[in-house]
């Protein structure tokens, strides 16, 4: 099987405590994969994606793939494979900078994708 989008939810938070989420609009099917896409500015501080910033309310575990940071802007990625879900899906991300944070993420929902890591 290919592996192919099936939908997205975006959602920010504009200098807050650096703890955002959003609901995908239909319910994710279990087994397919998750991807968390998270870019933004610490104002005057790192970020802080720290390994487990991803999580959701269905208790999938979220593997941070990459991250790049400098002194106050950063970006990083997170995937759950295979997750497991029923009805509300819901992706939050906490950063450990809590002072002032604008930060964005984009959590996709993919199927064929693989369901554990190689």
């Amino acid at each position: 099987m290919a592996v192919a989008f099936v939908q997205n939810v975006n959602f920010n938070e504009g200098a807050g405590d650096g703890v955002l989420s959003g609901t995908f609009g239909s319910t994710p099917v279990a087994g397919n994969a998750i991807a968390v896409a998270s870019w933004g500015n610490g104002n005057g501080g790192a970020i802080g994606y720290n390994t487990t910033a991803v999580t959701d309310n269905k208790g999938n575990s979220y593997t941070r793939a990459v991250v790049q940071e400098n002194a106050n802007r950063g970006a990083a990625g997170y995937f759950a494979l295979n997750i497991v879900s029923s009805a509300r899906f819901t992706v939050t991300m906490d950063v450990s900078d809590t002072t002032s944070v604008d930060i964005w993420c984009s959590a996709t929902e993919f199927s064929g994708v693989a369901t554990s890591a190689a």
